[in-house]
């Protein structure tokens, strides 16, 4: 590598890279919104939770790709995490029911009471909170994008499996809340 000779006028211009074309943030998550969408409505055609994930798994890479705090990279890398869980519940191959584990109906995590259950109901809906905080921690406007797809997503997941769950996790939110 050669070394560029730089005068001292030139080293106070910062050097701007060239467009990145067609992988550029706000083309991805234009891209992974579609995708989501469009996974999401053929999943209710289609009867499939899983079209669901894979329709939200691009956008939970790229927010686990994009994060740099410590906390919000915790946050995203945990939804991969639970998105790949996720997966393997609805499959079968994991078996779990945290409110008979935990003899508890409900568990306050990071500000929200959620009801327990089975894994399959519970993921998602931690991944709701997790979307929500990285909303509310960043500054970035593609994450806050990126979260907004994912919450949707796991919104539309929950509802896919049981839309009565859904309806008990959001009143159980409203009545504490309220």
């Amino acid at each position: 590598m050669a070394w560029e000779k730089v005068t001292p006028e030139g080293a106070l211009v910062p050097k701007t890279r060239k467009g990145g074309g067609f992988t550029t943030p706000s083309n991805v998550c234009i891209l992974c919104t579609i995708f989501a969408v469009s996974f999401i409505l053929l999943s209710f055609g289609f009867n499939s939770p899983y079209l669901i994930l894979v329709g939200y798994f691009p956008a939970v890479v790229y927010e686990a790709i994009r994060t740099e705090g410590t906390y919000t990279k915790l946050s995203s890398v945990g939804m991969l995490v639970l998105t790949i869980l996720e997966a393997l519940a609805i499959a079968g191959v994991i078996r779990f029911n945290l409110a008979t584990f935990l003899d508890q109906e409900q568990a306050y995590f990071y500000g929200y009471w959620l009801p327990l259950g089975d894994i399959v109901f519970v993921f998602p809906l931690i991944t709701i909170v997790l979307a929500i905080l990285l909303f509310q921690q960043t500054a970035g406007r593609y994450t806050k994008w990126l979260s907004i797809i994912i919450l949707v997503s796991s919104a539309a997941l929950i509802w896919q499996i049981d839309k009565g769950y859904l309806v008990e996790a959001i009143r159980t939110y409203l009545q504490y809340r309220l």
